[in-house]
């Protein structure tokens, strides 16, 4: 399963941490369930909440994913379209 390593430009806090970096895993049909792939491929702000939310490490939780900046919001949705694409051989 791939994996993606992200650090934060404005990292977000969780109760008392503070997350600077997270590891997204490759998202499974589970991860998935409920959302478009339209949306996730047109990077709409509620899909990419939601993912994030679901396949982060340390675990992001629903209402922290909101705290994301633009700038990383965007980084992040280009980083998880890379899931989508064919392994190169």
């Amino acid at each position: 399963m791939r994996t993606i390593e992200y650090e934060f430009k404005t990292p977000l806090t969780q109760g008392a941490e503070e997350i600077k970096k997270i590891t997204l895993r490759e998202p499974d049909a589970g991860a998935l369930r409920g959302l478009k792939l339209a949306d996730l491929l047109n990077l709409d702000v509620n899909t990419l909440h939601a993912l994030i939310s679901r396949i982060s490490s340390p675990h992001v939780d629903k209402v922290t994913v909101k705290q994301i900046s633009l700038p990383d919001l965007l980084d992040l949705g280009a980083e998880l379209l890379d899931f989508f694409e064919a392994p190169s051989s």
